[in-house]
């Protein structure tokens, strides 16, 4: 498979995702808040896929792109990681407070966010008004 079709999936899960309407809350409804953004990972493909390491090394993530994300993408609890989310190789992830808890983060490049940690597991995705707030994530 050439990576210009991987690519073009990518473009187009991530313009699918942007305009799904998915039972969602937002930000205020949960009273959640971010603090102590660090940054671990720049521009990386998922598990082995050496063929898309130049591809993703334009997905650089400030930690303002990751605040502004996390205020603006919509939240929704998910269990069990999406295999959908897979197919958005390109990622960027590291730590951060999330209501005084330390999870971990990763936004795929697609505008798919997963926070994490050993008691909680939640997803935010950025729609149509977060792709336009938040440049370079979908």
């Amino acid at each position: 498979m050439s990576i210009y079709k991987i690519f073009g999936g990518l473009v187009l899960f991530g313009m699918l995702t942007c305009c799904s309407s998915i039972d969602s809350v937002t930000l205020d409804e949960h009273n959640m808040g971010i603090s102590n953004i660090k940054i671990e990972a720049l521009g990386k493909p998922l598990g082995d896929q050496t063929t898309l390491v130049s591809v993703c090394q334009g997905f650089l993530l400030t930690e303002k792109q990751v605040r502004d994300f996390f205020e603006y993408a919509n939240y929704i609890k998910e269990a069990t990681p999406s295999p959908y989310y897979e197919k958005l190789p390109c990622y960027s992830g590291g730590t951060a407070r999330i209501n005084g808890q330390t999870y971990k983060w990763i936004i795929h490049a697609g505008g798919i966010g997963e926070f994490s940690n050993d008691k909680d597991r939640f997803v935010k995705i950025c729609g149509k008004n977060c792709c336009n707030k938040v440049a370079n994530v979908c």
